[in-house]
Order: C-alpha cells, then structure tokens, then sequence
C-alpha cells in the first residue's frame, strides 16, 4: 500500500484511541500511518499478508490530523 501524497510504503499502526480499541476493531479497520507525510488512514486490511489474499482493493476511511 502506497500513500496518496508522497508515494512512501503505509505502516501498520498499533489501536491507541477508544475509537480505534472498541469501534473500528469490530468492522475490521485497522490505523495505518505514512512514516513520511505522517497522514493517518484506517484500512481494511491488516497485513501484507492480508491483502495478497485478498483480489479486490482495501477500504479505507481518511481520518483528520
């Protein structure tokens, strides 16, 4: 996975926030961080391994900084 802005690889984050523990752990998105342009998202996806399993393209949800 790419980042829209820069182009750098997206890094998988750990779930800090409330929102992130309880909600979007029950739908199945996961926070992702570009290490460069520091933009947050939460995808559908866990791994790399995940989405070479995976024919379609994940879903993500933009989150504000």
């Amino acid at each position: 996975m790419k980042c829209e802005r820069c182009g750098r690889n997206l890094r998988r984050l750990p779930r800090i926030t409330y929102l992130q523990k309880e909600v979007f752990s029950k739908v199945g998105y996961y926070p992702w961080e570009c290490p460069l342009c520091r933009k947050l998202r939460l995808i559908r996806q866990r791994s790399l391994a995940d989405r070479r399993s995976e024919p379609t393209a994940p879903s993500t949800v933009d989150l504000p900084v």
